[in-house]
């Protein structure tokens, strides 16, 4: 089966591949369960294999697990299927060993979330409203099929623009979802889930008289209408915000008398003001409440954390409900960097000398969406071998992934530097958020062994070097200079945390580059950079390189001069025998098709290449080329023109020919 094979499949019901076999799943190439995946007219829906050579009776095993967990357990997520299959063999995945090369080799390419049957779809039957009416209710929903409940369906209520609202159903085949209506239209209610067909029905939402909705609602933090933060306009952590509300009638007749209730269960959020009034609401209008509601929230909420808010507009009779949400944003500051030097108080040598003053840079950066007000450091110690000196810096707006090295410097000494001491920065901000950083004046060691690579493509460089011994290692950075003696900048943007390899990438091709490392404590301090490293990328493609040919070849390429006029060629087999000049030009149209380029024979497709050798056998300028097929069994002689040498082909008798031919003079 070849990847033109799986081009050309057209089937209406798509599959899952899963294949034993070597490099069918070598994605960095056009693969074969690539090709199936990708293919238009079906193909499959996902595949999975080998990204290069597989073991197939270890492979078996994973492969026996997958369908035990799909048809024996009812697991049906791919993705949860393949971490499955690989659980049993765990174990045995930490040595080298077949089991590890096929936990690491066996690769997916689907969708991970993709739910797969394992029986054919049955029909459900859909029990639920037809119709609704705006407002805030409960729409409970019944799922069977031949008369039984279907559990575990996942039942979605949605429409787009803002409603969305889904659950499974419960062992009697029931799910009741909760939904604030508050316009009319249409909502697609739509059921799937293991081996049943996916089914949607429309429910009809309707509005029969006035619906006073939130239109909008912004943000105040500036200071003003009972608000205090740094004004951006968004809700951060330890900030009390004011929500200016906007009603409108996403119906008919308005309403009058109005109050506005916000209530909400996020934890952390304290509601100051939760109640306002409305002004009155004129039919299919809108209005602005009469003041803001006000909420506080806790300085400790997580950047990212949902805020969910419901309110209740009422007129004294009538209540109308909408929701609404924010994404809480906070600071994460964290030190990155400590850099200590002697030059204004000691005697500038770069060694910490017995009670000689020293000048300290920590440097922060903030990792969070919200925005850094105002940091103070502290810089402190328990030890009586420490004298303090400098002992507070302020760092002021970092705003995401802002770094600042504060407003001063700190300083201190060490009175005997042979006697263990600790010293360490407080940090706390305007919000009263606090963290701490501890630290030594102790540089790290300076890596070895620096190797690299370039299989990870032409413009890529991976660079791995020996670990840091010790315990007190926390990671590393990169620097990289276009010339031996520099200038060199750092290739990384944050700390390598955990691991001695870097991935250098989007790099000039043909281009040698010049790399050191360096090693950081868990003080944060940096050692000393490794002797330069050097190492060229790939160069680029010439003339009209990369060429297609006609299919998949297991043929390699062979360079040689064919014709005799003293310039190399490249010669590949494939449907064809393929030869191209230096700059990808071809010596003549042998296929007698101008949309080909390099082909010098026309054998319509019937060679299934497996090698290509070189070699003068004729004693005429120009080596001639031998081609082995494969399935024909037959070893094949062509001169340059396209014609072949007398006597050619030959038998190779009942096996595959898989070699490329040897020459030589035996006799």
């Amino acid at each position: 089966i070849t990847g033109g094979d799986a081009d050309a499949l057209t089937n209406e019901n798509t599959f899952l591949m899963y294949a034993l076999n070597c490099a069918s799943a070598a994605f960095d190439y056009s693969c074969l369960m690539e090709r199936f995946v990708q293919n238009p007219n079906g193909g499959s829906f996902a595949s999975i294999g080998a990204s290069r050579a597989a073991f197939p009776s270890t492979a078996n095993d994973f492969q026996v697990e997958f369908f035990n967990q799909l048809m024996c357990e009812g697991e049906p997520r791919l993705g949860d299927l393949m971490t499955l299959s690989r659980l049993p063999w765990l174990d045995f995945a930490s040595t080298n060993s077949f089991t590890r090369w096929t936990y690491m080799n066996y690769t997916l390419l689907g969708d991970p979330a993709q739910k797969m049957w394992t029986a054919d779809p049955a029909a459900v039957v859909i029990a639920a409203p037809g119709s609704l009416v705006t407002g805030q209710q409960t729409v409970n929903v019944t799922v069977t099929s031949g008369g039984s409940p279907v559990v575990g369906a996942r039942v979605t209520l949605a429409r787009t623009g803002g409603v969305y609202v889904r659950d499974v159903t419960d062992g009697v085949g029931q799910v009741a979802l909760p939904v604030t209506l508050t316009e009319g239209g249409d909502l697609t209610l739509t059921v799937n889930g293991t081996n049943i067909e996916q089914t949607s029905v429309t429910v009809t939402v309707s509005n029969p008289g006035a619906y006073i909705a939130l239109e909008s609602m912004t943000v105040i933090d500036d200071g003003t209408l009972g608000s205090s933060g740094n004004g951006n306009g968004v809700i951060e952590a330890g900030e009390t915000v004011a929500l200016a509300a906007r009603f409108e009638d996403t119906g008919t007749g308005g309403a009058t008398g109005l109050t506005a209730t916000l209530t909400t269960t996020t934890p952390g959020l304290v509601l100051n003001v939760g109640v306002v009034a409305v002004p009155d609401v004129p039919s299919g209008g809108s209005v602005a409440a009469s003041a803001p509601f006000l909420v506080a929230a806790h300085q400790l909420m997580w950047d990212g954390m949902n805020l969910d808010f419901t309110i209740e507009v009422d007129d004294g009779g009538s209540s109308w409900f909408s929701e609404w949400g924010a994404t809480m944003m906070a600071p994460e500051v964290e030190p990155i960097a400590l850099t200590w030097f002697d030059t204004f108080y000691g005697n500038s040598d770069g060694i910490v000398d017995d009670n000689e003053r020293i000048s300290i840079v920590l440097r922060l950066k903030n990792f969070g969406a919200g925005f850094a007000d105002m940091i103070t450091g502290y810089l402190r110690t328990n030890s009586p071998n420490v004298t303090l000196h400098d002992t507070v810096v302020t760092y002021t707006g970092l705003a995401l992934m802002d770094t600042s090295n504060g407003a001063a410097l700190f300083s201190m000494a060490v009175i005997d530097t042979s006697q263990a001491y600790d010293a360490r920065i407080d940090f706390v901000d305007n919000m009263g958020r606090t963290f701490t950083h501890d630290f030594q004046i102790v540089d790290p060691d300076v890596p070895q062994g620096i190797d690299s690579g370039l299989t990870l493509g032409a413009d890529v460089i991976e660079l791995v070097w020996d670990p840091v011994a010790g315990d007190d290692a926390r990671g590393y950075h990169v620097y990289r200079s276009d010339a031996e003696g520099g200038p060199y900048a750092r290739a990384n943007v944050d700390l390598l945390e955990g691991i001695s390899y870097f991935r250098d990438s989007g790099l000039d091709l043909l281009t040698r580059y010049y790399y050191r490392v360096s090693a950081v404590n868990t003080s944060l301090i940096e050692g000393d950079q490794s002797d330069p490293f050097a190492k060229s990328t790939a160069p680029p493609e010439t003339g009209d390189f990369p060429l297609p040919f006609g299919r998949e070849t297991d043929s390699h390429c062979a360079v040689g001069d064919v014709t005799g006029d003293g310039r190399l060629e490249v010669v590949l087999t494939a449907d064809e025998v393929y030869v191209w000049t230096e700059d990808g030009g071809e010596l003549f149209d042998g296929d007698d098709n101008a949309q080909t380029r390099g082909p010098i024979t026309n054998l319509t497709g019937r060679l299934t290449a497996m090698a290509v050798t070189l070699a003068e056998l004729d004693g005429e300028p120009g080596a001639e080329i031998i081609c082995s097929d494969r399935d024909l069994k037959l070893i094949y002689v062509f001169k340059s023109d396209g014609t072949l040498l007398p006597g050619w082909p030959q038998s190779t008798g009942a096996g595959w020919v898989w070699a490329p031919a040897a020459v030589g003079d035996i006799d």
